[in-house]
């Protein structure tokens, strides 16, 4: 199937079903991500890149769903999430900080109150992504 007809079918698509795609790329994200740090080695770093793609879309995916909430921090959003893919793939950590961690904490306080602002999505969705912690270890020091 050429690019051009998933991306038709894909801006056709309800909200609902962008919603469920976004939902099973998010999970798929997780569980990919939790393989490579457990597997590690060749499959590990398959995992990991799978599961940078799935973030990736995963992120324009919410903003096709939150731009209807407000579309410039929508668009804000988008741009953390794909930086945190970004920095995701490089591994950046400048002076022992994870850097991909912040732009992340970012992306998600911004998606939560998008949610919760949604007129669609529920609010309790958007108040669980406000209090997401990423890394329950992350220290700045």
């Amino acid at each position: 199937m050429p690019a051009s007809a998933i991306t038709d079918r894909l801006r056709d698509a309800s909200p609902r079903d962008k919603a469920r795609l976004a939902g099973v790329l998010y999970l798929l994200a997780i569980l990919m991500g939790g393989g490579a740090v457990f597997v590690g080695g060749k499959v590990g770093s398959v995992a990991y890149f799978i599961a940078i793609l799935c973030n990736v879309a995963v992120a324009l995916l919410f903003y096709a769903l939150l731009k209807p909430a407000h579309r410039s921090l929508a668009l804000l959003a988008t741009c953390l999430g794909l930086a945190t893919s970004g920095i995701g793939v490089l591994r950046w950590h400048p002076w022992g900080v994870d850097v991909g961690m912040i732009f992340f904490g970012s992306y998600c306080l911004l998606i939560g109150y998008l949610i919760f602002k949604s007129p669609f999505l529920p609010r309790l969705l958007g108040a669980l992504m406000l209090f997401n912690r990423a890394d329950p270890s992350f220290r700045l020091s």
